[in-house]
């Protein structure tokens, strides 16, 4: 038996709690202001600066930071806004092959549908073939909600990307692919 589609969820009206965004070691007033020592002096990074795991660290660390602040009042998190959009391009999609899809454990999907469920932007559909399975597919709630969030976070993307031209955005995409592969 389905369930009732929910209305979209409006910002500020009957929304999720607010996702906090994750801390960090250490909070600064401004953004990229370098890190200084109880003297005011500066810290070197030292070798770590040469390392591709560092760089990429501290570039999730500020993208994500900002994700959380532009989209905490919906309730979505980088790794929320991902099953949405995997589950929109690949309807029906199952648990399994989303876990493989997303790089993490079977439990951690079956968390995230679990709460995308409570939110009311995800159903689970019995597969007849398969008892063990269900076929994934966004509630019309979840559609709406996904088109508005995807206005945020194209806000969110061009706030990130805003030191990078359109060849530097794509060259760094094709790297970052590379390095990840």
């Amino acid at each position: 038996m389905k369930s009732k589609a929910k209305p979209p969820i409006k910002p500020g009206e009957n929304s999720p709690a607010p996702v906090p965004a994750p801390r960090l070691a250490r909070r600064r007033t401004a953004r990229n202001l370098p890190a200084t020592d109880d003297n005011g002096a500066l810290v070197s990074d030292g070798e770590l600066s040469g390392l591709i795991g560092y760089a990429l660290r501290r570039a999730q660390l500020r993208v994500f930071e900002d994700f959380y602040e532009a989209l905490s009042i919906e309730g979505i998190t980088p790794a929320r806004f991902s099953t949405l959009c995997l589950i929109d391009a690949n309807a029906g999609i199952t648990q399994t092959t989303l876990a493989q899809t997303l790089d993490i454990a079977r439990s951690g999907v079956v968390n995230l549908i679990d709460n995308l469920e409570k939110l009311g932007l995800v159903s689970r559909e019995p597969i007849a073939t398969d008892k063990r399975a269900y076929a994934l597919h966004l509630t019309r709630n979840g559609k709406s909600t996904l088109q508005r969030i995807r206005r945020q976070v194209a806000v969110h993307e061009a706030r990130v990307c805003a030191r990078l031209g359109k060849k530097e955005k794509q060259a760094l995409l094709d790297m970052l692919a590379r390095v990840g592969a």
